[in-house]
């Protein structure tokens, strides 16, 4: 009997597949077997560009030597100046320069968490802060003032003792120490001028004049300062422009108050929204909403309060009704914080337990169709907010450059009092592509507040203990933190590599880079939906760095001054389905990851 002869089995033939860089960003929402091949179960220090993903850029101090935390940064912008100041313990300092800070240019505040705008009037380009517990304090290009809480009073008497002058008013003239008066019209006329008072009695105050006028006043003219009356402006803790005027928030309250049109001081006006608020709670803030459509450009005011009820007026005159018409009245997610949103283009983002909400989205009338642009990573913002939602820090900035969208994370913090110092001890950021959509998570900036002046991004840093003193930051800058390593780590979405429900051994794996740098990788394959991350922990010395680890993974260095770098290595993978798990270690080059090709050989059914 003749028997046929077999022909012997070939081996499994390798094969290949190409993917680019995860451009779709962060994904916490969709099932690991359902991704989409171009987002990321991990994105850490990576963001997500339009045509690659680029290991985050670094930071620098900018403004170092606070004693205590800076919890607020604020920017005044004229047409010819800008400034950067930054609210640190009791106190304002100048950070415009850069450099060891200086004497503080504001002091005896009773905190350092403050709201402002910028506005212009007829009278000079303003910056206006308030804290819902400190008198306003208002920059005017030139110095700071506090706000008073009345109107100037009639002056019965001025005398001299050298160049000590002091004040009479007929009236108790309710200044405090520390505001300013622009005295008018006195003879001699060395005793008019801005000067800064310090009260001695509820009729008199004292100020310093540059020279002894010789006599005191035969003719004592009249003053004029800068004040809100009509409210205790210390009870104003959040301020909006709308409508060439500004709004102010009441603190603990569901009343707005609003000044007359193009000013910054004058007699306030109130609104009570408590009777249309049916959940109760308190406004947290008042944000204006631009909306170009068809019919025109339309302005709205819109209020939120502290349960999630938003209220939207359009006109301009809240005491005329005929002028001022309640357009909506919503319900979207709590608010996090005072600093619960950032306006990006034409629309408003706020920061809710419902995620980040655009306004154009927030206010349909199904709750279930608001949809946020934290869509993909509302279960880890959702963990964020259960576990860090009390802490403050919470706030969103958008960058002047790179189309990036910030959230900060306070991820621990402790509030000043009780003895204890202040200090933020982490922070971590939600970074958006504006253009893409696309989210990332940046680790290692420490941020308590961002601010930008001019085209620079800027955080400043909480005292931590142990730390030293605290300091602001230019952040987006450079490829190091302070000279320290950034650290990245990605794991893309699971592949089935083109043969759902077959065996794949993954046998090798090449990441494509463009970077003029030496840049040190490790690579795993997470096989069927497991997790393998690192236990060693990464290192990096010179330029040429250190692997974190040597077995499986190997190493491969990219030492030469070229542009793209794509060296194979070997990894070791057996599975249905797999995602590279990458991390890398940087502080000198820049760093953009284009692609990543696999080689894999296809076995037996499962």
């Amino acid at each position: 009997m003749r028997f046929a002869r077999q022909k012997p089995k070939k081996p499994p033939q390798s094969e290949s597949l190409s993917l680019a860089a995860p451009v779709g960003g962060l994904n916490a929402r969709d099932a690991l077997a359902a991704m989409p091949p171009l987002d990321a179960v991990i994105l850490d220090n990576f963001f997500p560009s339009t045509t690659s993903v680029d290991l985050r850029r670094g930071f620098s101090p900018w403004s170092t030597g606070y004693t205590d935390a800076i919890e607020s940064l604020m920017t005044y912008n004229s047409p010819t100046t800008s400034k950067l100041f930054a609210a640190s313990g009791t106190s304002f300092f100048d950070a415009t320069a850069g450099g060891v800070v200086g004497a503080a240019v504001v002091t005896g505040l009773a905190n350092a968490r403050w709201q402002y705008t910028n506005m212009g009037t007829p009278g000079g380009q303003f910056l206006l802060a308030v804290n819902g517990a400190d008198y306003p304090e208002i920059y005017t290009g030139t110095v700071w003032q506090k706000v008073a809480s009345v109107a100037a009073q009639t002056i019965s008497t001025i005398t001299r003792a050298g160049t000590l002058a002091t004040l009479t008013t007929a009236a108790p003239h309710g200044l405090s120490t520390g505001n300013y008066v622009t005295v008018i019209g006195t003879t001699p006329a060395g005793f008019s001028g801005t000067y800064m008072v310090t009260v001695t009695g509820a009729s008199t105050f004292t100020y310093v004049m540059a020279a002894d006028p010789g006599a005191n006043a035969s003719v004592v003219g009249t003053y004029v300062t800068i004040a809100i009356t009509g409210v205790d402006p210390r009870l104003l803790i959040h301020v909006n422009l709308y409508a060439s005027r500004v709004f102010f928030i009441e603190k603990d309250s569901a009343r707005f108050w609003y000044l007359p049109v193009n000013t910054v001081t004058g007699a306030a006006l109130s609104v009570d929204l408590s009777p249309l608020l049916s959940l109760g709670g308190y406004l947290m803030a008042m944000a204006t909403w631009t909306i170009d459509n068809a019919a025109g450009v339309q302005e709205y005011a819109v209020f939120i309060s502290s349960e999630g009820e938003v209220l939207m007026y359009s006109g301009t005159d809240p005491a005329v009704a005929a002028n001022w018409v309640k357009n909506g009245r919503y319900r979207i997610g709590r608010p996090v914080g005072r600093r619960c949103f950032v306006r990006v283009a034409s629309d408003v983002i706020f920061l809710t337990s419902d995620g980040f909400l655009p306004l154009s989205k927030a206010l349909l009338t199904d709750r279930t169709q608001q949809i946020a642009i934290s869509d993909k990573i509302n279960t880890i913002v959702a963990a964020d907010l259960d576990n860090y939602g009390d802490n403050f820090g919470w706030e969103a900035c958008l960058a002047p450059v790179g189309n990036k969208l910030f959230v900060n994370v306070p991820t621990s913090y402790r509030s000043p009092g009780g003895g204890l110092p202040s200090q933020v001890q982490q922070a971590r950021q939600y970074v958006m592509n504006t253009i893409t959509g696309a989210w990332c998570r940046y680790i290692g900036w420490n941020a308590s507040t961002f601010e930008s002046m001019g085209d620079e991004l800027f955080f400043a840093s909480g005292r931590r203990a142990g730390a030293g003193t605290a300091y602001v930051a230019k952040c987006e800058e450079g490829f190091s933190d302070n000279g320290g390593y950034i650290f990245g780590e990605a794991k893309t979405a699971f592949q089935y590599f083109g043969a759902p429900g077959y065996e794949k051994q993954i046998t090798m794996a090449r990441p494509v880079f463009k970077t003029s740098g030496t840049i040190r990788a490790t690579l795993a394959m997470d096989m069927d939906f497991a997790d393998a991350y690192p236990v060693s922990a990464p290192s990096f010395s010179g330029t040429g760095g250190t692997p974190w680890n040597t077995a499986p993974w190997n190493t491969f260095p990219w030492g030469e001054s070229g542009s793209i770098k794509q060296d194979w290595q070997g990894v070791v993978g057996v599975g249905d389905t797999g995602a590279l798990h990458m991390r890398v270690v940087n502080n000198v080059s820049a760093l953009q990851w284009q692609s990543v090709q696999y080689v894999f050989r296809r076995g037996r059914i499962l």
